[in-house]
């Protein structure tokens, strides 16, 4: 039995899911973003303005581009809470130490969504209950909450683990990720999966100015291109985050994951323990890798595919867990007693 762990159907589908213009800190308008971001084959872009929920789709939208109304929310004004106490010299913080919390809500039916919700009684105490009371709002007024860059955020465990409610984590931050090499995030992730969270990967520029173009995107599978379609990608999870590798098909059929992919230097499997598999190419080899197959064990609890190009720029797709379907996956023989 084949199961499709990005649909066999439809057509992918590019998009940047972090994005900033001249409404909030960016250096472009919506409309030379779209320039941008068309140009380059994209076909879907979120406007993610700090703290304002959007909808331009009547300005901006054409047969072949979509927006995505939506906004980022933030808890980052308390100057102290640092992450790291032991470092901290003298009372108080310079603003870029203390601890933020960013997310980013995309609304399902914007033609029900108008705003954003209100969290100006939280908005500067900066605690768990409050970031939860922040995602819990914006689900009730009709978002898909996404956790941006823990690294920037200067996050770890004792935050990340302890949020609840939250939809999907932005695996990559072309912005955060060019400057620094740190947020690409895929073992928050799986820290956040060891600890109960079932969340999708996307990636997104979060783009405020020109280089950060075009440096981490999500690559979506769905039957068209609409709104509805790619939010309803977007739940699903039928979708992957890259900064350069192109996932073309991913499947498992009789306990075997199957993936073929762009040109790469290696596709990884990694589990919820230490078993992993690669298939890989030696430093020195000019050969390229475009397709793996790995075999599941009924012991792996969940699953996820890493691919790096040539150049070391990375693609991760959501985790898969082995309770979602019947991977058809052989149970091992019973030991022999005596």
């Amino acid at each position: 039995m084949r199961v499709d762990l990005l649909p066999r159907d439809g057509q992918f589908y590019r998009a940047n899911m972090h994005t900033h213009s001249t409404l909030s800190d960016g250096e472009y308008t919506p409309e030379e973003l779209k320039a941008h971001y068309k140009g380059e084959g994209y076909s879907v872009l979120a406007l993610t303005e700090h703290g304002k929920y959007y909808d331009l789709r009547a300005e901006l939208d054409d047969e072949d581009f979509i927006t995505l109304p939506a906004y980022e929310a933030n808890l980052n004004r308390d100057y102290d809470h640092t992450p790291f106490p032991a470092l901290q010299k003298g009372p108080s913080l310079a603003p870029h130490q203390a601890e933020t919390v960013h997310l980013n809500m995309f609304a399902i039916d914007p033609d029900k969504t108008t705003c954003e919700p209100d969290i100006s009684d939280i908005k500067e105490k900066h605690s768990i209950e409050n970031i939860n009371e922040m995602i819990r709002r914006g689900k009730e007024a009709g978002f898909i909450v996404s956790y941006n860059h823990p690294h920037w955020s200067l996050n770890t465990a004792s935050t990340y683990n302890n949020l609840e409610g939250l939809d999907a984590i932005e695996v990559i931050n072309g912005a955060c990720n060019r400057s620094s090499a740190l947020d690409f995030a895929p073992h928050v992730m799986r820290e956040m999966a060891w600890n109960g969270k079932r969340l999708v990967a996307v990636g997104g520029d979060d783009t405020h100015r020109p280089k950060h173009l075009f440096q981490g995107w999500t690559m979506f599978k769905a039957p068209e291109l609409s709104h509805k379609a790619i939010i309803e990608a977007l739940q699903k999870g039928n979708c992957y985050a890259s900064s350069g590798p192109e996932i073309k098909e991913l499947y498992v059929e009789d306990g075997v994951v199957h993936i073929k992919t762009s040109e790469a230097q290696g596709i990884y499997l990694a589990t919820a323990g230490r078993r992993k598999a690669s298939n890989l190419v030696a430093y020195d080899s000019d050969e390229r890798v475009t397709e793996a197959e790995f075999l599941l064990d009924e012991n792996d609890v969940f699953f996820h595919i890493i691919v790096k190009d040539m150049y070391g720029r990375p693609a991760a797709t959501r985790i898969y867990y082995l309770d979602e379907a019947d991977f058809g996956i052989p149970p091992k023989p019973a030991e022999e007693t005596k």
